[in-house]
């Protein structure tokens, strides 16, 4: 590792607060079980870098293909953590974009000039995905898959050598997506007409999705493990999750309601139901997200855009099925509200 590298991690190791952090998860703790607390959580804005805070980022496509570089990129997002102190977990993953299940799937990609990586359809349209689906689920280890798998080795090996960043930063889950996701960067477009045309090979793609999203995270488990303690909780980006897993669910948003009850709902609650954990959309699900929040073994929801939706009847429904709201603007928080939220700003 270079000398330079070396040198901001161990600056980042001494500015580490072990005791602040055990605070915030106790506070997360408690609104997970929905009891209340002096302050909800919330996430800071990220103070300017100063003369003597720049810290060795790097492009994205240089980490691509080199470790150091993107652990550095991925400490480069803790450095701004403990500057911020707020709410958020130290945190960094194997980020090799959306492109991960796909790829192991046999999914083309390419990398861009410099933003994440573009995943491609098969070429052959429906002839390439019944052969996708002949061929069964697909070992975890293949193409990207394994590459996420050493690169969080390859952290776990460096982080034990500059404690406390060891017990302080999680490895959390690749982006792999939600099954409908991932079968639609399979197929591309055609997924949503083949909804009408010829449902059962889009039940069968995303059963085979499925089932091998399941394979990843049992290996991720068995190998890197997830960094939950007693307390059920594990991390993902900036919020704290109980559970296991988060999944994306952005493509399912285009849907109508019977299409994500078929194609969506059941496989979504399959992980769920053995991993426990999160659901993410962009964008605006009105039509869906009452569907999608009835699955079991869910315990959060994270809209990006909350204006766009009936933020209204959308938070109502998350407390009425007792989820967590993640990253919920303070200006949308009805009054009374002592947990079951995290508050993506710091109330004024």
């Amino acid at each position: 590792m270079l000398d330079l590298h070396k040198r901001w991690i161990e600056k980042l190791a001494a500015m580490v607060d072990l005791d602040w952090q055990a605070r915030c998860r106790a506070t997360w703790k408690r609104i997970y079980d929905f009891a209340p607390v002096d302050e909800l959580p919330y996430l800071n804005s990220i103070p300017p870098r100063g003369p003597d805070e720049q810290w060795p980022d790097y492009p994205y496509n240089d980490g691509f293909n080199d470790r150091e570089k993107m652990l550095m990129q991925q400490l480069g997002g803790v450095f701004d953590a403990v500057r911020a102190r707020d709410y958020r977990p130290l945190n960094i993953r194997a980020n090799y974009g959306t492109i991960i299940l796909p790829s192991i799937l046999g999914g083309p990609w390419q990398l861009t000039d410099n933003s994440m990586p573009w995943s491609h359809e098969l070429p052959g349209g429906r002839d390439a995905i019944r052969a996708l689906i002949g061929r069964g689920p697909a070992d975890p280890m293949h193409d990207l898959g394994g590459r996420c798998f050493e690169t969080a080795a390859y952290y776990r090996d460096v982080l034990k050598g500059f404690p406390p960043l060891d017990r302080a930063i999680d490895i959390y889950h690749p982006d792999l997506q939600g099954p409908y996701d991932v079968a639609h960067l399979l197929m591309g477009p055609d997924i949503f007409m083949a909804g009408y045309d010829e449902p059962e090979l889009v039940d069968r793609l995303v059963e085979v999705v499925t089932e091998t999203y399941r394979r990843f995270m049992l290996a991720w488990g068995d190998r890197v493990g997830f960094a939950d303690a007693a307390d059920g909780l594990t991390t993902h980006w900036s919020f704290y999750v109980r559970g296991k897993i988060v999944l994306r669910n952005d493509t399912t948003i285009l849907l109508k309601p019977e299409h994500y009850d078929r194609f969506v709902l059941p496989y979504d609650q399959r992980l769920l139901s053995e991993f426990g954990g999160a659901i993410h959309f962009c964008g605006r699900a009105d039509q869906v997200f009452e569907s999608m929040m009835s699955a079991g073994g869910l315990t959060a929801i994270h809209s990006s855009q909350p204006d766009l939706n009936d933020n209204q009847r959308f938070f109502r429904v998350a407390r009425e099925r007792k989820l967590v709201v993640l990253q919920w603007p303070p200006r949308m928080l009805p009054a009374g509200v002592t947990t079951g939220v995290m508050l993506g700003s710091k109330p004024k």
